[in-house]
């Protein structure tokens, strides 16, 4: 707690501590695998996408603002892909080509491919989505999930407070939730995934 002295550990807890690492128990954890699948982008998100980086590219070759330019430059490149519409402009750089929402972007495809095969084989799905603030795609990807009769909910930082959260998922899956999307940072310690 704060303020207490770190010598209440010292004198009365290290004694009857007990120190775990992951490697003391792993031989218990499920076995777990990670398969990649590279999705194409479709060529008006490749062309967008190759000029919007070009043109940051010819940004930071002036050397006064690449430093300022390199968390843009990052953080665009990653994004655009799953959100090439709604971008504002970027200072000395230009505004990112706007594409059709109303577009299904091929890694979208292959998202609801992807949950589509998964409950036909009778399993929940959470999808892990990493712009959830500035950049949020978990909108979108929640009215692309329901128009195809999928029940999906997105669980959000500011509308479900952690000590909530495992109540929460509980209550999704009594009420016939197929899918969930969250950021990951938001169930990353603490919380039975087991029903996804």
């Amino acid at each position: 707690r704060p303020g207490i002295s770190p010598m209440a550990f010292a004198r009365h807890l290290l004694a009857s501590s007990v120190f775990v690492e992951l490697a003391d128990v792993a031989d218990q954890l499920t076995a777990f695998s990670e398969d990649v699948k590279v999705v194409p982008m479709s060529p008006d998100l490749a062309s967008a996408y190759k000029a919007i980086e070009k043109d940051l590219k010819d940004a930071m070759k002036d050397r006064t603002r690449a430093f300022r330019l390199l968390g843009t430059y990052l953080t665009t490149l990653l994004a655009y892909p799953d959100r090439p519409f709604d971008n504002k402009p970027i200072p000395d750089v230009g505004t990112p080509e706007e594409l059709p929402k109303d577009e299904i972007y091929p890694k979208e495809e292959a998202l609801l491919e992807f949950v589509e095969a998964e409950l036909a084989a009778k399993r929940r799905v959470w999808v892990f989505a990493v712009y959830t603030n500035t950049r949020d795609v978990t909108e979108r990807l929640g009215a692309l999930l329901r128009k195809r009769g999928i029940k999906a909910a997105i669980l959000k930082q500011d509308t479900v407070e952690m000590a909530e959260r495992e109540r929460w998922i509980q209550d999704q899956v009594k009420r016939g939730v197929e899918v969930v999307i969250s950021n990951p940072e938001l169930v990353k310690t603490g919380l039975d995934l087991l029903a996804f």
